[in-house]
């Protein structure tokens, strides 16, 4: 069965539709573009699809996957332009890519994910610098089912921590090769804050999740976007 990654991005106006939600409404978009896709087995058949990282409910992304089989081989064209008309309010559809046999799937390699965190107040160099000093950053998650909470260590997944000039943020998408949207940047602009870029590492083993970044900076994050998802080298 020919594999497809597709490469889409979340604005604004959908930025609260929790990961669930956002999958189900994406499967019904693949139902309405008449694609030829590939169903499991069993009495309840679903389409063969799988998704990235999930977003924080709250942010925009301008990169989300998705993997989808098919029954038949396709030009990633023509997948475009069958898809992106029928999706939903709020979402683009930006490449599709043909996947080779051996291509990994979406959750067995490390990812690298890059975000523009917007927080409360000022200061924050010293907690950085603080944080990112420390080899261990321990937090207690909860277990699942019968487990018991454990202790995780966050530090490694934390690639990257850095304040941006708020009059330089389109100087430093450059830099990283983002390019700026006018309608997506306004959000940072129109609000108060320190502006930060976090890059964090997503893997098998484990991940950070924002929140755990807000305790250990002990600050509050008003908005944010994914700006960036790449496969970590």
């Amino acid at each position: 069965m020919p594999r497809y990654l597709l490469i889409f991005n979340r604005k604004r106006s959908v930025r609260f539709l929790s990961h669930l939600e956002e999958v189900r409404a994406l499967e019904r978009t693949l139902r309405r573009s008449k694609i030829p896709l590939s169903y499991s087995q069993g009495f309840s058949p679903r389409p063969i699809m799988s998704f990235g990282p999930p977003i924080p409910v709250g942010f925009s992304s301008r990169v989300q996957l998705m993997e989808i089989k098919l029954d038949k081989q396709l030009t990633p064209e023509e997948i475009f332009f069958m898809i992106n008309p029928t999706l939903p309010y709020g979402y683009n559809l930006s490449e599709v890519k043909f996947l080779n046999e051996n291509y990994p799937s979406l959750g067995s390699f490390p990812l690298e994910i890059s975000y523009l965190l917007l927080i409360e107040g000022n200061g924050l160099k010293l907690s950085i610098n603080s944080f990112l000093s420390q080899p261990y950053y321990q937090v207690l998650r909860e277990g699942n089912r019968k487990k018991k909470e454990k202790l995780f260590n966050i530090r490694p997944f934390v690639l990257h921590l850095e304040v941006i000039n708020r009059a330089e943020v389109n100087d430093f998408l450059k830099t990283i090769n983002i390019s700026k949207d006018p309608y997506e940047i306004t959000w940072l602009m129109h609000n108060q804050g320190t502006v930060i870029f976090f890059q964090s590492l997503y893997t098998t083993e484990g991940s950070v999740k924002i929140t755990e970044l807000e305790k250990a900076l002990n600050v509050k994050i008003i908005d944010g976007e994914r700006i960036n998802l790449t496969r970590h080298r």
